[in-house]
């Protein structure tokens, strides 16, 4: 260490008003400037600007002190956690679906219906209720042949989510 900048960490180690090193985090730039300067003009000036900002560079480094903090992020839910019954009409009768939320996820899906031919419901049931979980919407792919049926579970869905909305 040259002795301008051993005499500049020396009077970085006290502050303006003679406190001690516990108290070096309050300097601001200006006031560690300030320090510097004043301490190249007590050394009488003997090095060039070049050499004091580095000099200054040096000893900032030595008193620079870091603070992390963390800030809580707070997410709002879409959905509240439970089971939320849905209905809608189908293809000649109600469907009544029971839909899962935990953690703003759909995590199950159960459906029932009391249509006369519970034939196309089945076949629907097994390709919209996969792809809503999936997927996480309840605008998803109609099954062919069965389009009112899968229409009217993708409603009882959104019915269901409707409920359970925060």
């Amino acid at each position: 260490m040259t002795e301008i900048t051993q005499t500049i960490a020396e009077t970085l180690q006290t502050d303006i008003t003679g406190e001690t090193a516990d108290q070096e985090s309050e300097f601001t730039e200006g006031q560690t400037t300030a320090a510097v300067l004043q301490t190249q003009e007590t050394a009488g000036g003997t090095e060039s600007s070049h050499d004091t900002s580095v000099s200054r560079q040096e000893s900032v480094s030595t008193t620079k002190t870091t603070v992390s903090t963390t800030a809580a992020v707070t997410e709002k839910r879409v959905w509240k956690n439970g089971t939320f019954t849905g209905t809608a009409y189908g293809y000649d009768g109600a469907i009544m679906v029971h839909v899962t939320i935990a953690d703003d996820i759909i995590t199950a899906i159960t459906a029932e219906t009391d249509e006369s031919d519970d034939s196309y419901f089945f076949d629907a049931k097994g390709k919209v209720i996969p792809e809503i979980l999936s997927s996480q919407r309840t605008d998803v792919d109609a099954f062919t042949g069965a389009t009112y049926s899968s229409e009217g579970i993708m409603a009882a869905v959104s019915a269901a989510l409707k409920q359970a909305k925060n």
